[in-house]
């Protein structure tokens, strides 16, 4: 995994962003989309909102998609290995740049058919934790206007296609948005923070 790491990084210095295919083992994402897809099909997902803390809201009009967090203590074998992969890369972040990430957070994220999530900060206006943002996608056979795609705002406007496999990896001050999705949109999505672990209940 050490070369994984370094490419993400190198993209991430030199151009502010990655964007990296089979960064994870084919068989993990095949478990990991199997477990979205079984958790989805349970009802633990919710509506998601904006904002934080006291300030959470839920307007559809802006975000659209339904979210699962993930939790080690109730996590199964696929999404365990998952959270073991991310806390060494962040390890390997720490040790190679200085990052200083003290914590992650990840949650599923599923888009229907229908919705987006207008352009944003990943950073709150009052809490500037989160310093780096991670999207790994869980769509097979993508297709060219299944829509769903992810825009970064930089000096030159990146669109990227939510293809099975893809991880995404940029810095969380980045404007960005999910494009309008016509499809079932499937990905983990997921913050390294410099603030130290807060337990989350998934």
């Amino acid at each position: 995994m050490i070369s994984n790491f370094e490419e993400a990084i190198n993209q991430l210095i030199f151009q502010g962003y990655g964007i990296l295919d089979n960064w994870l083992p084919e068989g993990l994402l095949s478990d990991l989309e199997n477990s979205l897809v079984s958790r989805l099909e349970a009802d633990y997902f919710h509506k998601a909102q904006i904002g934080n803390g006291s300030d959470q809201q839920r307007i559809g009009s802006v975000r659209g998609d339904e979210i699962f967090w993930l939790n080690e203590n109730l996590a199964v074998p696929a999404e365990k290995e998952f959270l073991s992969i991310i806390g060494q890369f962040t390890d390997y972040l720490n040790v190679t740049c200085f990052a200083g990430i003290k914590s992650f957070e990840f949650h599923y994220a599923v888009y229907q058919s229908g919705t987006r999530y207008a352009r944003h900060k990943d950073q709150f206006r009052s809490d500037d934790s989160r310093k780096y943002s991670m999207v790994f996608y869980l769509n097979r056979n993508w297709k060219a206007g299944d829509g769903g795609e992810l825009m970064i705002y930089t000096q030159e406007d990146v669109k990227i296609e939510p293809v099975f496999g893809r991880l995404v990896f940029f810095k969380s001050e980045l404007e960005h948005e999910v494009l309008l999705s016509n499809f079932e949109r499937k990905s983990i999505t997921g913050w390294l923070k410099d603030l130290a672990p807060v337990e989350v209940i998934g």
